[in-house]
């Protein structure tokens, strides 16, 4: 039986959401993937594996960089891998998609395009949380006015 020598995760290029790859190796030179559809994909070497994930648009987990999330509401240390035993506890976590309708996601985006927050607080009265960057206004006040 074949025993696995290594193991890679891949985020495919479409981001906020995140779908997810598993690649592993084998110590007999073969490797195989398996991807956010539950489909099990063979390759004659791990090469082929990697090549076969670049054409379709994925890209290694430890291979982004914090600017290759600008503008997404996520950091590095928000992508972990999907954790589960066998192929079947996996398939529900490879793919997760972020709603826009979410009320924290959404302060999260807003808190972004304005480059983050200041050191000045919210004009709002009676409020003590920092205002938005280039606002007088904080997050929470902020973005009903953005009809979100």
């Amino acid at each position: 039986m074949k025993a696995v020598s290594r193991l890679e995760w891949w985020l495919m290029d479409s981001l906020p959401d995140l779908e997810w790859a598993r690649l592993r190796a084998f110590d007999d030179g073969t490797a195989d993937v398996f991807d956010c559809d539950g489909k099990m994909h063979a390759f004659a070497t791990l090469d082929d594996a990697r090549d076969w994930l670049c054409e379709d648009e994925f890209v290694r987990l430890d291979r982004l960089e914090a600017q290759d999330l600008t503008g997404i509401p996520l950091r590095l240390e928000d992508l972990l891998p999907p954790r589960g035993l066998t192929e079947a506890e996996l398939l529900p976590r490879m793919f997760q998609r972020f709603q826009l309708d979410d009320p924290e996601l959404r302060k999260s985006i807003l808190v972004s395009q304005h480059g983050g927050l200041s050191e000045t607080t919210c004009q709002e009265h009676g409020c003590t949380r920092k205002s938005l960057l280039g606002m007088f206004l904080c997050v929470e006040h902020g973005y009903p006015q953005y009809g979100w």
